[in-house]
């Protein structure tokens, strides 16, 4: 058995979270964020995607497809310079990308 140890700097990794409209009713080919996915996906970068409730002061949707979506997009070090054309015109501008600083001062060390 042999183990392998990794050096990670989790204060390089950055992010994107972008968020759809609640209760946008659209085709699912016409979809901002399902459509941001699949062209980040086709590009290798890691994202992931899921409905989200609100918390506005309003009630929650009874229908779960009325929920808003968020997308979210993570890379490492330096924002991709391909990222920008691949989002869809109706996510840009409701970004927030920041660094896991939180998590540590320095570097992980993980055995695998």
């Amino acid at each position: 058995m042999s183990a392998h140890v990794f050096q990670t700097d989790l204060a390089g990794i950055r992010w994107r979270r972008l968020r759809s409209q609640p209760g946008s009713k659209m085709d699912v080919m016409d979809d901002a964020v399902l459509a941001s996915y699949a062209r980040c996906l086709s590009a290798d970068m890691l994202c992931a995607w899921a409905r989200v409730s609100i918390n506005d002061g309003t009630a929650a949707p009874t229908n779960f497809l009325e929920y808003a979506k968020e997308l979210w997009i993570f890379w490492y070090g330096d924002e991709p310079t391909s990222l920008q054309p691949m989002l869809s015109t109706e996510l840009q501008g409701q970004y927030h990308t920041q660094c896991m600083q939180s998590l540590t001062a320095g570097a992980v060390l993980m055995e695998v």
